[in-house]
């Protein structure tokens, strides 16, 4: 099941009300400095308040205003409560609801106001948001494209994995992700020449394709017959499955190797590219 998902900043703010956002940030800083009460109401409600009423005395300013005050703090609760802050809301909640049975005195408010604001840094302070670089999130949005997707569908998870791994710098689990991927693209491969197995393998797979091509080289008229009219085609897929194998797939699982940013880069394009040429020639072959 998967517990994430990748969402722009711009998404993000759009769930929130901006300048309910802004005032939380400075009503915290009230809290944590001067927590006075003209500050944190100025900060938490984004009222038009003036300086003028705010030397006024506080309890009478609070009634005068108490429908646009507790609007503000239902809307406060309710964005809070969408973010997961369960405590918070809770604290956002009773403040709202303490306006039901009137006004609420400037001491209560103010310290209910405090309490909210510590909570927020609490809990905001845990919460934690992966911010992907721009140069990076090409992994993301653009993975081998839909021909690879169909010719080589099992391929799709570990690809996917490839991808994030390589977003998130875990470039070691990418090359691990790109070998399962160059297995996959190997043994389909090999499937639709005859090649059969209760637990398919790379090293088994390839086994196959080496000794079905040396005899077709060697006795073109007894060969197997899916061999034949493919055989470049089929030796191209097999050096070149060779070539992966021996560069970095059979290294991957050694636990002393660990890959660069630079070398899984690499591999990633190298197999991306391997497979949208494999999957082009299937795709030919099949329509064929």
């Amino acid at each position: 099941m998967i517990s994430h998902k990748y969402i722009t900043l711009e998404e993000l703010m759009k769930q929130f009300n901006p300048k309910l956002m802004i005032a939380i940030g400075q009503a915290s800083v009230n809290c944590s400095s001067s927590p006075t009460f003209g500050g944190i109401i100025a900060a938490l409600t984004t009222c038009d308040v003036t300086t003028k009423i705010l030397t006024d005395d506080q309890d009478i300013w609070l009634e005068a205003n108490t429908p646009t005050i507790k609007a503000v703090f239902v809307d406060l609760y309710k964005q809070i409560e969408q973010m997961g802050l369960d405590v918070s809301a809770s604290t956002a909640k009773e403040i709202a609801d303490a306006f039901d049975t009137g006004s609420p005195s400037a001491r209560n408010l103010t310290k209910l106001s405090n309490e909210l604001c510590k909570n927020l840094k609490i809990q905001m302070g845990k919460r934690l948001f992966y911010s992907i670089d721009l140069d990076k999130q090409g992994y993301i949005t653009d993975l081998f494209g839909d021909d690879v997707a169909k010719s080589f569908s099992s391929a799709t998870f570990d690809i996917q994995e490839a991808s994030q791994c390589l977003a998130f710098d875990r470039w070691t689990a990418a090359v691990f992700h790109l070998s399962r991927v160059a297995e996959i693209a190997t043994v389909t491969i090999c499937k639709r020449v005859g090649y059969k197995s209760a637990k398919p393998g790379f090293g088994e797979a390839l086994n196959y394709m080496d000794s079905n091509l040396e005899k077709a080289r060697k006795d073109y008229e007894h060969a197997n017959p899916l061999f034949k009219g493919n055989i470049e085609f089929l030796s191209t897929v097999t050096a070149q499955m060779h070539a992966v194998n021996d560069a970095w797939r059979k290294h991957v699982s050694h636990m002393d190797k660990k890959y660069t940013g630079e070398e899984a880069v690499r591999i990633w394009d190298t197999t991306k590219a391997l497979m949208q040429q494999l999957a082009l020639e299937l795709k030919e072959e099949a329509d064929a």
